[in-house]
C-alpha cells in the first residue's frame, strides 16, 4: 500500500500536527508500506525523520514561485501537490493546521 501525506504548514519549520503525521509515516514504513510526504521548501525536518527519509520515505518539497500574480495563474494551471499525486497513493492523509492552509498552499 502507498501511503501520502500532504502537510500544509507554510511559513514555519515545524510544527506540533507535523510531530502526529511525522510518527504515524515512522509507523508505516516501519510496517514495510510505502510511504511519501510533500511539504512546504521551509519545513525543517527533524533528525528521527531524515533518517527514515535515507531509508526510503519519498519527500516532495513544495516551493513558491516567482510573483504573486505568477503563483495563482501557475496554481490555477497545475496543483502544487502534483509531485506527490502523479507518485499514485492509494490514501492521502492532509494535516491541515488551520482553516486556510491549504487555500494557502496553493497560493503561497
Amino acid at each position: 500500500m502507498k501511503i501520502g501525506v500532504i502537510s500544509t504548514l507554510n511559513g514555519l519549520p515545524w510544527g506540533g500536527s507535523e510531530e502526529l503525521w511525522a510518527t504515524m509515516v515512522e509507523e508505516a514504513f516501519n510496517e514495510r508500506l510505502q510511504v511519501a510526504v510533500s511539504i512546504c521548501h521551509e519545513a525543517s525536518i527533524p533528525s528521527k525523520f531524515s533518517e527514515i527519509q535515507q531509508d526510503g520515505v519519498r519527500v516532495f518539497r513544495r516551493r513558491p514561485l516567482l510573483g504573486q500574480r505568477i503563483e495563482k495563474v501557475i496554481s490555477q494551471i497545475a496543483s502544487p501537490f502534483r509531485q506527490i499525486f502523479r507518485w499514485n497513493p492509494d490514501v492521502i492523509c492532509i494535516s491541515q493546521g488551520s482553516t486556510y492552509d491549504s487555500l494557502l498552499s496553493v497560493i503561497y
